[in-house]
């Protein structure tokens, strides 16, 4: 569990030092010097293959002596090596307790989060809210570039609500609070030991690469004529993202729509789920399902934004819902869904997941993986933006908007 701050701590300020003290010219962060956490498991891997390929270079004679020294060896580096490692990786938030974590600019930023689990607030370090958000959307398998182009758009996505703190009518405003762990309302949370039992002995490099990438990043964020952007992010669209007007009715520059290829070649940009009678009339008791396609189709109308195939309202006999409200009932995984009746149940073809505003995760590291670097991803998605700072924004508002978050 994070620390609990107390709820008078200063919101969207920094414990310590000024941050803008430690930037150079170019906006970036100054760190010192040192080894990461990735890289000391690289040379250690890399260190064994060495002595083992010499090992069994040597003749019968020597390998007793060596087997004896060897001996000597595992015991010393499991006595110190291996906790050592431990504490560095194997940590609600990895590496947390090094001076490199700990005194990065992002940890001395405070986001208060509302969890929907707990119905509790919690004062969460802007690091530990970025890693646990990245965890939940990336897998071991995700380029660097990728993890460092998400780990900026999180960062603006958190410095925004920070600054739109207790404004609109969503559910963090509603608690007082910046942020929500709720993936329907804003970025979705792992813990640490989620992380632990989605990917099991991957776990660990898993977090520190992904720590890595904020650290990389700290503190920069993508800006829209002076302003960070609505920093829209998603596990992959059905081919292209939708673009803001499509989605919302309301024009966003920065929002088009992209072409995304690999998306398109994937075999997860499509997926059909169904939905039986029984399972529909225990989410909808008031409207069951018929048995003849013709009322089935006369039940369940779909009102979609545009052109876009982002369902933007459902009417269920005289109930209507948003779509991200009979999304969650029904468990579809995606706002872009067309509905076909059958015998006994609907089938939902879902393009996509997720809003498919934004930036697409699995487009981003599709272009790490043909070299792109997280600035050129960034501006792939959001294009005419800057990437700067946060130390302005910080502690400042905006002013109430449509589709502010």
């Amino acid at each position: 569990m994070p620390t609990q701050y107390p709820r008078q701590s200063v919101r969207g300020r920094r414990h310590g030092g000024h941050r803008a003290s430690r930037r150079g010219r170019s906006g970036r962060p100054k760190r010192p010097q040192r080894i990461s956490a990735v890289r000391c498991l690289e040379a250690t891997e890399k260190g064994l293959r060495a002595v083992g390929r010499w090992w069994w270079r040597r003749s019968d004679s020597s390998r007793h002596a060596i087997r004896s020294v060897g001996a000597v060896v595992a015991l010393v580096v499991g006595a110190v090596g291996l906790p050592t490692g431990a504490a560095m990786v194997a940590h609600a938030g990895p590496l947390r307790g090094t001076e490199s974590w700990t005194h990065m600019s992002d940890a001395r930023v405070l986001l208060s989060v509302y969890s929907i689990q707990t119905g509790k607030s919690q004062m969460l370090p802007m690091n530990d809210y970025i890693l646990q958000v990245l965890s939940a959307e990336l897998t071991p398998k995700s380029k660097m570039a990728a993890m460092e182009a998400a780990a900026v758009a999180c960062r603006t996505y958190a410095v925004r609500a920070d600054m739109l703190h207790g404004q609109g009518d969503g559910l963090a405003a509603s608690h007082h609070d910046d942020l929500t762990d709720s993936p329907e309302t804003d970025l979705p949370m792992w813990s640490a030991s989620e992380v632990q039992r989605a990917y099991g002995n991957a776990a660990d490099l898993f977090i520190a690469r992904l720590q890595t990438s904020i650290e990389r990043t700290d503190g920069l964020v993508v800006t829209y004529h002076g302003s960070p952007i609505l920093a829209f992010q998603f596990p992959i669209s059905g081919g292209h993202t939708v673009s803001a007007l499509q989605a919302f009715g309301k024009d966003i520059p920065y929002l088009p729509s992209v072409p995304c290829p690999a998306d398109a070649a994937s075999p997860r940009h499509q997926e059909i789920i169904k939905v039986h009678a029984a399972e529909w009339d225990a989410v909808f008791p008031a409207n069951p399902l018929p048995k003849s396609r013709a009322a089935m189709s006369k039940l369940v109308n779909v009102r979609y934004e545009g052109q876009s195939g982002v369902v933007r309202e459902v009417q269920v006999g005289k109930e209507a819902l948003t779509a991200s409200a009979f999304a969650a009932k029904l468990h579809l995984p995606s706002l872009a869904f067309h509905v076909h009746a059958s015998a006994h149940s609907l089938s939902f073809l879902c393009e996509g997941r997720g809003l498919q505003v934004g930036m697409s995760l699995h487009e981003a590291d599709a272009l790490a993986k043909q070299g792109k670097t997280w600035e050129a991803i960034l501006a792939t998605f959001y294009p005419g933006t800057k990437d700067e700072p946060d130390v302005s924004f910080l502690g400042s508002s905006l002013p109430p908007a449509i589709f502010a978050r």
